[in-house]
């Protein structure tokens, strides 16, 4: 099993993150996510929650207190759907990313392609607020993920520099 570290999606690790130590990050805490074998970078106030609907994952690392506000301005989103109904997982992240971005101010795309990790990112402004915005597949396990780091427009350049972290610090075993 190998574990995949993202920028989205930056470096290969050789052992499971559940038998290893995760470097520490002055001023975060991990967060392990089990259902998903996934960890996450969570910054010291910030709040972490995870929500299962069905077939999908859902975590938040969020600023603001989800559980108390029901949702949140600043903070990151990543969904996990296994085998998303009939689609094949790489057309459904590209179909899904083309979806999203209809309609929105597009400020850059890229392609992602890191071993089995295939798919495409975006970054949109839309309604006052800047979304870095990656859609991407397991092509092994035919696994889909979502992954949105958000924040008003005022405040995305602080925003971005600890949302930038978060996602490049991002874990995802590549066997899931």
């Amino acid at each position: 099993m190998r574990v995949i570290r993202s920028a989205l999606i930056a470096a290969c690790l050789g052992s499971a993150i559940w038998s290893q130590e995760l470097p520490q990050q002055e001023g975060y805490r991990w967060e392990r996510v089990p259902e998903v074998k996934a960890a996450v970078l969570v910054p010291v106030g910030w709040h972490f929650k995870v929500d299962k609907r069905g077939e999908t994952v859902g975590y938040f690392v969020t600023r603001e207190n989800v559980d108390e506000t029901g949702k949140f301005e600043t903070g990151l989103t990543v969904n996990v759907m296994r085998r998303p109904g009939a689609h094949d997982s790489e057309d459904y992240a590209t179909v899904f990313l083309d979806g999203f971005a209809a309609g929105k101010t597009l400020l850059g795309t890229w392609e992602i392609h890191q071993g089995p990790f295939v798919g495409r990112g975006c970054r949109v402004e839309d309604e006052g607020s800047v979304l870095h915005t990656l859609a991407f597949a397991n092509s092994k396990t035919n696994t889909f993920y979502l992954a949105i780091f958000e924040a008003p427009k005022a405040l995305w350049g602080d925003a971005w520099r600890i949302g930038e972290r978060i996602v490049k610090m991002l874990y995802i075993d590549d066997e899931i």
